[in-house]
């Protein structure tokens, strides 16, 4: 396994300004407990771990003793949150001129506050560009860690059914608040233009955030992840 060591312990140089990197919400109509995983060519990584993988994550007592608040909602409320759009847009101009990793602005979807960390000179390899999805309130000290579904898709802006997509699954935490991918495409294929990836120095990427799925602590004190539908269901049938 590669060093999933976070980079974030020495880049003094770290451009966290927008610099032309704009997020837009497509939200039109509706609104590893520190675990690594990694598929066969080792490319997912979050940047911001120390590398961790245990699959325990230490809480302060007050949050142990926290009991989940369960609010049944009716039913149309919960087939609008299933229903809610998903996406949201990050345009990046200017995109060959960054030469240091960088944060997107921030938007807000099924509550949460997301960005894109791009390192469009490749975070673990040269010739690759990495790019991982950030949650912002997860840095907060006793906020609930996230079961997260989404995919990252890089937009062919001449032909939309050659856009690249990766799907992830992650449980967003304290430690471990971005999640990705090293090897998310190769730079020179993003780079020409003839591919359509990128047209006047922009490019286009997607994240589509799936299902967010809070974490619970029982009365039992047992760590869980209960989504509305199934808070609804236990609520009414047992």
């Amino acid at each position: 396994m590669q060093n999933n060591n976070s980079p974030n312990s020495n880049n003094n140089g770290l451009n966290n300004g927008n610099n032309g990197a704009v997020a837009v919400d497509n939200n039109n109509n509706n609104n590893n407990n520190g675990v690594l995983k990694n598929d066969v060519n080792n490319n997912y990584l979050s940047p911001n771990s120390n590398g961790a993988t245990d699959d325990k994550i230490s809480m302060s007592p007050e949050f142990q003793q926290q009991k989940p608040s369960i609010t049944p909602q009716p039913m149309a409320a919960v087939q609008q949150h299933q229903q809610q759009q998903t996406k949201l847009t990050f345009i990046i101009n200017g995109f060959s001129k960054f030469e240091n990793q960088f944060y997107t602005q921030t938007n807000t979807l099924w509550g949460l506050t997301w960005r894109l960390y791009v390192f469009p000179k490749g975070n673990t390899s040269p010739n690759d560009l990495s790019l991982f999805l950030d949650m912002n309130e997860i840095k907060q000290q006793n906020f609930p860690n996230q079961k997260v579904n989404f995919v990252l898709e890089m937009v062919n802006q001449k032909n939309p059914e050659e856009n690249v997509r990766k799907t992830a699954d992650h449980i967003f935490n304290i430690r471990s608040a971005d999640w990705g991918f090293n090897k998310f495409m190769k730079i020179p294929t993003l780079l020409d233009p003839k591919n359509g990836f990128i047209v006047d120095d922009t490019i286009i990427i997607h994240a589509h955030i799936l299902n967010v799925i809070p974490e619970v602590i029982t009365a039992n004190g047992q760590r869980t992840f209960i989504d509305n539908l199934l808070m609804l269901i236990i609520y009414y049938f047992l």
